[in-house]
């Protein structure tokens, strides 16, 4: 009985560690991080490594293809027009998401809290675009309202902003490259990357 009580905590102070608020996670583009990995991990299987102390949050799709989360849906939108569901845990600055009818999670991000690095020693809040821009390349940016975005193949950087960011166009604009990346999401790899 005494070892079954040992056992048990031991296994409590390295899950702690493995998934606490204190480890580092370097994460891989296209696959993932530590056993989460892209198409092949689910969310019951998040839950049984990480707790249950999360909350799941709804992504509708409007007939036009913008997406949006369900405290915005209009109560006419149908079940159907369900695109994506994000599992969050906030405490530790990572969620992940899966689409409607599958399983397996489609994307992993990152932001404050998590400590991640990447393959290539990007770190959130404390690298900027500039040092992502050398070293995984130039591409285009992508922008929403309040984030502005660099993707390559199986990952991608972002920087959030409380207000709404000026739109620059052209994709060798040093504008963004000072500011920090704030968030990092881990996707599939794709056939349009090199």
């Amino acid at each position: 009985m005494k070892r079954i009580y040992i056992s048990t905590i031991l296994l409590l102070i390295a899950s702690q560690i493995i998934y606490g608020q204190t480890s580092t996670f370097t994460v891989v583009p296209g696959k993932g991080f530590n056993d989460f990995i892209i198409g092949k991990t689910t969310f019951e299987e998040i839950i049984a490594k990480m707790g249950t102390n999360n909350h799941v949050d709804t992504f509708y799709v409007k007939p036009l293809g913008d997406v949006f989360s369900d405290d915005t849906v209009n109560i006419r939108i149908s079940k159907t027009d369900i695109y994506s569901y994000g599992l969050y845990y906030d405490s530790l600055g990572i969620s992940f998401f899966r689409h409607k009818n599958i399983k397996s999670i489609f994307l992993i991000h990152f932001q404050t809290p998590a400590s991640v690095t990447t393959d290539k020693n990007i770190k959130i809040n404390y690298d900027n675009f500039k040092e992502v821009v050398t070293k995984y390349g130039q591409t285009q940016w992508t922008y929403t309202a309040y984030k502005i975005f660099k993707e390559y193949n199986g990952i991608r950087f972002e920087q959030s902003s409380k207000a709404k960011l000026p739109l620059v166009m052209d994709k060798d604009s040093t504008f963004y490259l000072s500011k920090n990346v704030t968030g990092i999401s881990i996707i599939k790899k794709t056939k349009k990357y090199k």
